[in-house]
């Protein structure tokens, strides 16, 4: 009996020690979007005014995706550092534009339009702030995007009056291979459990260096909803 009593004395400590809660998160997030650019012309230069109208006037914005990976340190309470890997399209398109000929041909294609892929592999880096003491908190992010390009192509769609459509798609290189987004985000962050949490944010990027060295200066940028699942680890 008194061997039990000891044992049970060396025991108790231990059990009423509380592990420390881990500071570490990994997340899978994704993020539906709607991608556009913002044209500037050169000053001075009437050429590339007239061609940032002509773009303005047949280009549209896309819905996309950007979707991966997402690793997070919690500095304190309120701070989180998060990184991660991201695999993001950019891409852009055109409206359909009708096609015109000096002597019209049934066996010629009547419309076009051109769909723009732009595929990027993005190591984010970003500061989050959440506020709130119970389940359903408020956050808030700001940081960087490093982009990098790994795919660029160009999809062309003939429109014929026989209601037949021809797809031609070309592998281009007109934009940069690397470049910076800044990027906002702000929504709730929902806690399932210890565990694992929920996260809701409208997001925004914009690539802060021009994405190709033309007179038209183009700058992409893209807005949607990000939704992610984070596990502390």
């Amino acid at each position: 009996m008194l061997l039990s009593v000891a044992a049970m004395a060396q025991e108790a400590p231990a059990g009423h020690q509380s592990a420390k809660p881990s500071r570490w998160q990994i997340g899978l997030n994704v993020s539906p979007q709607i991608n556009y650019r913002l044209l500037r012309a050169t000053p001075g230069d009437q050429g590339s005014a007239i061609a940032k109208d002509s773009r303005n006037q047949s280009e549209i914005p896309r819905p996309q995706y950007t979707a991966g990976v997402s690793l997070g340190y919690q500095l304190n309470e309120h701070i989180s550092l998060n990184s991660g890997l991201q695999y993001s399209n950019w891409g852009g398109q055109t409206k359909r534009r009708d096609l015109i000929y000096a002597f019209p041909n049934p066996a010629l294609p009547t419309q076009v339009s051109m769909l723009y892929n732009i595929n990027y592999l993005i190591l984010p880096a970003t500061v989050n702030v959440t506020f709130g003491h119970k389940r359903l908190k408020f956050t808030a992010g700001a940081g960087l995007n490093a982009m990098y390009l790994l795919r660029e192509q160009t999809r062309q769609s003939l429109f014929y009056a026989s209601s037949e459509t021809e797809i031609q798609t070309t592998n281009t290189s007109y934009y940069r291979k690397f470049n910076l987004a800044a990027q906002l985000s702000a929504g709730v962050d929902y806690a399932l459990n210890e565990k694992v949490h929920l996260k809701l944010e409208p997001i925004f990027r914009f690539a802060v260096i021009k994405s190709v060295n033309a007179p038209v200066k183009e700058n992409l940028y893209n807005y949607g909803l990000n939704i992610g699942t984070y596990w502390k680890i």
